[in-house]
């Protein structure tokens, strides 16, 4: 059998990808057949919907106090564009009804199908750190508003392509609200701080990202659709005011993130997303263009407790 040039396959996958974008948009048109499933699976709340280059905003609602949410990404299309495979599990925890934390760790292994040995490279290549606090309606009437503090930071020495080799340290806020003639839509828009701290570690930046402390405006709109969420995002970033440099860069990123109906769990709260996304940045690289599909697994270990009868008391 003969093996499939690497420039084919990538020409597959972003033919697949454009063709799973087209999918998911169609879907819009399909009737609410997982109405009778949502009340027993647990429901999107804020952060559930960050999928990396399919939905990056942070938004402001928080889990409620107690509830756990474990999330599982694997990049399945490092099979064709990279020799590792990544995998990225994180964690966030309700530590009040206005206050979560999460940590997130990045791993990678080899696949065997590029130029490194099936599991000859195994390890972890990035830890990260975040919180959030609702402010509860203020400082603006009728919007939702949060303030939160992200920290990530390379681990060990993964090969180049997976890290950007940086330190991020980075304060946000964000805010949304709900469209009083329609709820299913809410605009959001958040500002925030990314702090870098160049590290030792062997680096890797996108087209367009910048390598130095970045004032950061985001904007956008989610449309709630039954099973399926739109998305769309603008976000700005310049180095003009903290940084040492002058670069502006603006990223405008269309979406759509679809709650896969046949693989949620009654007992588990698991929520199945597939995600896709269009990308156009601007920037000092030039102008770059790409498209994205992503999965994502979201777990509530939780709720199979909660789910669980109480005991029958005999009087």
């Amino acid at each position: 059998m003969n093996a499939i040039p690497p420039s084919t396959l990538g020409s597959r996958l972003r033919l697949g990808t454009s063709a799973l974008l087209a999918a998911l948009v169609l879907l819009a048109e399909t009737p609410a057949e997982t109405a009778d499933l949502r009340p027993s699976a647990a429901p999107i709340v804020g952060d559930d919907l960050r999928i990396p280059e399919v939905f990056t905003s942070h938004l402001p609602q928080t889990l409620p106090s107690g509830d756990l949410r474990i999330s599982v990404h694997p990049h399945l299309g490092d099979f064709t564009n990279r020799d590792y495979l990544r995998l990225t599990t994180g964690l966030r925890y309700g530590l009040t009804s206005k206050w979560e934390a999460s940590i997130t760790t990045e791993s990678y292994l080899s696949h065997g199908i590029g130029d490194v040995g099936l599991f000859t490279q195994v390890g972890l290549s990035t830890l990260a750190l975040g919180t959030k606090y609702n402010l509860d309606g203020r400082p603006f009437p009728n919007w939702d508003s949060a303030v939160g503090f992200d920290f990530a930071t390379p681990v060990s020495r993964p090969p180049a392509e997976l890290t950007d080799g940086l330190r991020h340290f980075s304060p946000y806020f964000t805010s949304s609200r709900r469209l009083d003639s329609n709820p299913n839509i809410r605009l959001f828009w958040g500002l925030g701080v990314d702090f870098v701290q160049h590290t030792d570690r062997p680096r890797d930046l996108h087209k367009n990202q910048l390598d130095d402390h970045a004032t950061e405006l985001t904007a956008g709109a989610v449309w709630d659709r039954q099973s399926l969420h739109y998305t769309f995002e603008a976000a700005w970033a310049s180095t003009r005011l903290f940084g040492h440099t002058r670069d502006d860069t603006l990223t405008l990123r269309p979406g759509v993130i679809w709650e896969v109906p046949w693989f949620r769990g009654r007992k588990s709260g698991r929520i199945v997303l597939l995600g896709g996304a269009l990308r156009a940045s601007f920037g000092p690289d030039g102008t770059g263009f790409g498209a994205g599909a992503k999965l994502r697994i979201n777990f509530d270990p939780k709720r199979h407790v909660r789910s669980e009868p109480p005991p029958v008391t005999v009087p």
